[in-house]
């Protein structure tokens, strides 16, 4: 539930109904789980005295599914790198189908929408899932370098990725090793006397120069 017609706000209201205590449950324990990560969702705001309500960050973004079909903007499309990157750090996954996930263009990230997937996870249990998402990643090889970089490449997560046995992880790994290889070597660093540049000076000038 949001107020309407008084602009955007920071709050939200989920109200489930008085035979959905188990569900209620599951959502602010994942919730209060995921507050201990950095990977975006709603957050959990306070939780209801005897009621069955939660309140949240309002969640305030764009439709994967229609951003999808569009076509991703680089901005997007290295926001799916740094959601996977968050989620492997966490050790967790979630459910990341498109219609519970969105970009939040303000802060421009991608945000799981409900907490109800959250668990425990391997790194193929985060990206399987987002290589399903239709045209998002065309290049597994890049994607993964992307990943790399931002886990960093002598990190715990990194070699977790390295260690992961799904053959689609595999692969991509093999394809990443062979954009490495093509790429060129990196200019040498060379070192010199730097050339003295007299702009500044301490000589008193005129006030009219």
């Amino acid at each position: 539930h949001e107020p309407a017609g008084i602009g955007r706000q920071e709050e939200a209201i989920l109200v489930f109904s008085p035979d959905a205590k188990a569900a209620f449950e599951k959502e602010r324990q994942a919730l209060e789980a995921m507050g201990k990560t950095d990977v975006p969702h709603p957050g959990l705001k306070a939780v209801g005295d005897g009621v069955l309500v939660l309140v949240q960050r309002n969640l305030d973004g764009w439709n994967t599914r229609e951003s999808l079909a569009k076509g991703l903007s680089k901005s997007q499309a290295n926001g799916v790198a740094d959601l996977a990157a968050r989620l492997i750090r966490s050790k967790a996954t979630a459910d990341l189908n498109p219609d519970n996930t969105l970009w939040e263009h303000w802060r421009g990230h991608w945000a799981i929408k409900q907490g109800t997937g959250w668990k425990e996870g391997s790194v193929s249990d985060v990206l399987a899932q987002l290589w399903s998402w239709p045209g998002a990643v065309k290049d597994r090889g890049a994607f993964l370098s992307a990943l790399r970089g931002r886990l960093g490449p002598d990190s715990e997560e990194w070699r977790r990725v390295l260690a992961d046995g799904n053959p689609d992880v595999k692969s991509a790994l093999s394809d990443m090793s062979r954009r490495d290889a093509a790429r060129p070597p990196p200019a040498p660093l060379k070192f010199g006397a730097a050339t003295r540049r007299p702009a500044l000076s301490d000589a008193v000038v005129s006030p009219r120069e």
